[in-house]
């Protein structure tokens, strides 16, 4: 694949014909919708459609880290030429490494293309790495107050207290710590992309009942900023349980995967409540889930904000008890 031949063109027309809309002008309930289409076509392997549904849901919103990466594999796989340059433009403009397309022979084996792909991020300018460094010093100290197993819940607390200040802090400097504003970063092997630093410090500040930065979130929801899938995660323990969207659908329980039983009405109230944050609905969520533990995933980043909750340890009572009146078992 010769990218090298219209990389000019697409850096020049990606400009004017993928520009963000205005705030006042954002639908983002459609992007979303556009994004979850797509996400289900490649469950369902058409990656023709997948990619029809990124192209129109990026004439909204450039697409995030993830979907741009999900349609830069789909791209590949129809040798899309355009539309692979136009994703990787983008992950290189959040600041992916150069070093994460090795894993794609296609761009690895064009030189002049890495080449240049590697002149642009060194022209990138845009990233204030400096926020982004005072969030992972966050982190780190979050974490360091939370080895495994061994956490003190006084000096966790006190770390998190000092943490939320810092981090209203640095809003009111910055602005939300979005992808465009502190970047992106590969993951450990170089073939994926790292979790975001604020997202554990933020499930931790509302697990705390820091409940001051839900305005923040919901304006960074409605701004595309973060997905409804993130937001819905990090809220969780500020809403209650008739405002709650059954983010973790599926359990596992020894070799075996199960939901939760859900009434009639129960099943419309949780439809409602994921409809009001423009969040799929629980049938595409757990087709989802179900599609990150097959083999055919080939690394997509599909609902990668979700983890199936695991009872791998719990008495046997409790999980007997669970099977018989709360759980319904399904196949993979």
């Amino acid at each position: 694949m010769k990218y090298n031949l219209i990389l000019i063109l697409i850096v020049l027309s990606t400009s004017c014909k993928m520009k963000l809309r205005s705030e006042k002008n954002y639908n983002y309930c459609s992007y979303y919708s556009m994004i979850n289409r797509a996400e289900i076509s490649i469950i369902n392997e058409n990656y023709s459609e997948a990619c029809y549904y990124y192209k129109k849901s990026f004439k909204i919103n450039g697409g995030s880290s993830n979907d741009n990466y999900n349609a830069l594999l789909c791209a590949l796989e129809l040798k899309d030429v355009s539309f692979v340059d136009y994703n990787a433009k983008r992950l290189v403009e959040k600041g992916i490494c150069t070093n994460f397309f090795d894993q794609f022979s296609d761009i690895k084996n064009d030189k002049i293309y890495l080449n240049k792909i590697k002149n642009m991020k060194e022209s990138n300018q845009n990233i204030n790495w400096n926020y982004r460094n005072e969030l992972e010093k966050m982190l780190s100290d979050d974490q360091n107050v939370r080895p495994i197993n061994k956490s003190n819940s006084a000096i966790a607390k006190i770390v998190d207290s000092v943490n939320f200040v810092k981090f209203k802090i640095l809003v009111e400097k910055y602005g939300y710590p979005s992808e465009s504003m502190i970047g992106i970063k590969c993951s450990e092997n170089l073939k994926g992309i790292a979790p975001q630093p604020q997202n554990i410090l933020l499930r931790h500040f509302f697990q705390r009942h820091y409940f001051e930065l839900d305005t923040l979130l919901f304006k960074a929801l409605k701004t595309l900023q973060i997905t409804p899938e993130e937001y819905a995660t990090y809220t969780y323990f500020k809403n209650a349980p008739n405002t709650r969207c059954d983010i973790s659908p599926i359990s596992k329980i020894d070799d075996k995967y199960y939901v939760y039983k859900t009434s009639d009405s129960l099943s419309l109230a949780l439809e409602k409540n994921r409809k009001s944050i423009c969040l799929y609905s629980r049938k595409d969520h757990i087709e989802k889930m179900k599609f990150n533990q097959t083999k055919n995933s080939k690394e997509f980043r599909i609902s990668p904000f979700t983890a199936i909750n695991s009872f791998s340890g719990f008495p046997s009572e409790i999980k007997d008890s669970l099977i018989k009146n709360d759980f319904q078992v399904i196949n993979f």
